[in-house]
């Protein structure tokens, strides 16, 4: 908290409406335009900082950590070693839905 900003001596929720009021300088109709472009310059807009996510390539190579999906990698290349073109594809197809979704 900036030196700048109105020091309760109570807990908020303590505070009578009316004294919330005068240590914050507004009122029950807000503020002024002049008011809030003052408090803009002062303490900036009211955000959180975006937090980055993870990069979509470690979204990507988390899904090879399931046993489900090094299972269906397994049946896949057992099913295209012994030249099961269907069975392959399906087992493909399911890695790849996976994979999107999670993106």
């Amino acid at each position: 908290m900036s030196d700048s900003q109105p020091k309760a001596t109570k807990l908020w929720h303590h505070l009578a409406l009316v004294e919330v009021f005068k240590q914050l300088k507004s009122s029950p109709h807000g503020l002024s335009s002049f008011q809030v472009k003052h408090r803009l310059k002062q303490y900036g807009r009211n955000e959180l900082p975006k937090a980055k996510g993870p990069a979509a390539i470690a979204v990507f190579a988390r899904q090879f950590e399931s046993v489900l999906i090094i299972v269906l990698l397994v049946a896949a290349a057992l099913s295209a070693s012994v030249g099961e073109v269907v069975e392959t594809a399906a087992s493909a197809a399911c890695q790849r839905k996976n994979c999107c979704l999670a993106m």
